[in-house]
């Protein structure tokens, strides 16, 4: 699974390589990144929250995601793969679009989620992360997947909120807050 991040995020990371309580590590994490406790904490559970980090040790984290490619009940180990990566994958595919990384601080802004699936041409995949972007801005922790018109079978695989059919016509006017202009 992709997600770009920071050199700070990255670090973050890299910390917990052993086995560590959140806890206990946030006073040395956030003297060495240079962000307050909450901050550092909120970041760290959103990488939690995505699978980047996990709470549980390694035996069970394999365990745990061995149950889920069973359940996914395929007889090609490939074809099983794909089908969990896409059940969990974020943004748009690597072909199409750049992710701007995810900074340390993102994180602790972020108040509300919204899982949103977004159905269009090449140029949609372009723009689920300025769509990421914005939503922070604005408080949004958005979860957004991009796909293609014809790939219905993805609304069925995956939990959401909203669905967006078509491209953006007015991302500037998103950008300043008035869309009355773009109809």
């Amino acid at each position: 699974m992709r997600l770009a991040v920071t050199a700070q995020v990255a670090r973050l990371i890299a910390w917990f390589d052993a086995p560590t309580e959140l806890a206990a590590a946030l006073p040395r994490l956030a003297a060495e990144l240079g962000h307050d406790q909450a901050t550092v904490r909120a970041c760290a559970l959103m990488l939690l929250d995505r699978g980047v980090l996990t709470d549980r040790r390694a035996d069970d984290e394999r365990a745990a995601i061995a149950r889920e490619l069973t359940a996914l009940h395929g007889r090609d180990p490939t074809a099983t793969l794909d089908r969990y990566r896409r059940a969990h994958a974020e943004g748009s595919h690597p072909y199409w679009a750049v992710q701007a990384p995810r900074g340390i601080d993102e994180a602790s802004t972020l108040r509300r989620r919204l899982d949103l699936l977004l159905f269009g041409d090449c140029d949609v995949q372009m723009e689920t992360d300025f769509l990421r972007r914005e939503a922070a801005r604005r408080g949004i922790d958005l979860r957004v997947v991009a796909s293609f018109i014809d790939d219905l079978q993805l609304a069925g695989e995956r939990l959401h909120d909203a669905i967006v059919i078509g491209a953006l016509q007015a991302r500037h006017a998103i950008v300043l807050g008035d869309a009355r202009g773009n109809r």
